[in-house]
């Protein structure tokens, strides 16, 4: 359904378990990059400079049906599919919940270092690898990731007729930005700006 409700009863009725098969995902998103995919990439209105990204979530390891072992198998069959969505340009962030590690530093029979092998091989460089504890702390990883993705945009500053740029000013402006001046009023246009989400500190 498309109302709140359906949504929120679709949500609640999901559940827990289930295999993990990492390639399935990253084949899935392979597939909307490619030209011959009726959801096509392609078939979305282009925009110059739009960036093609993937979020690889997870909540286990690579795993066979009925068990929850770290599958070396499994593990291969992501990383090369996520090699294939490298060379498309695609920037991979890998997030992952895992559990704790056991006295020994394993989890689902595989060392914590071997996991994080896993994962940065899914990333398509070692700081969009990142981890949470908690579902909680998902939201965090999210934003940012989010405050890293820049937009391009035109930026236009209309100055009331009351104040005025100095020379210094237009001269700083120069070969950045449009000055045109109307009825009193200066407008200053950045055309392709780039804009992040990040908060200013």
């Amino acid at each position: 359904g498309n109302s709140e409700k359906d949504i929120i009863n679709t949500i609640n009725s999901l559940s827990t378990g289930g295999d993990t098969y990492p390639a399935a995902g990253l084949d899935k998103a392979r597939e909307v990059f490619s030209e011959k995919s009726s959801q096509s990439w392609e078939a979305v209105d282009q925009t110059d400079g739009r960036r093609k990204m993937v979020v690889f979530l997870t909540d286990g390891v690579p795993a066979p049906a009925d068990t929850d072992d770290f599958s070396e198998k499994l593990a291969k069959a992501g990383t090369d599919s996520a090699t294939q969505l490298h060379n498309l340009g695609a920037e991979t962030y890998a997030l992952g919940i895992f559990g704790a590690a056991d006295s020994n530093g394993t989890m689902n029979t595989a060392s914590v270092k071997r996991i994080d092998a896993y994962m940065q091989s899914i990333a398509s460089s070692h700081e969009k690898y990142m981890t949470a504890d908690s579902v909680d702390n998902l939201s965090s990883l999210f934003e940012s990731i989010t405050n890293n993705i820049p937009v391009t945009a035109t930026v236009t500053d209309v100055i009331d007729s009351r104040f005025e740029l100095t020379p210094e000013s237009r001269e700083a402006l120069k070969g950045e930005a449009t000055i045109t001046s109307n009825d009193g009023f200066t407008t200053i246009t950045w055309n392709n700006a780039s804009i992040t989400g990040k908060k200013a500190s």
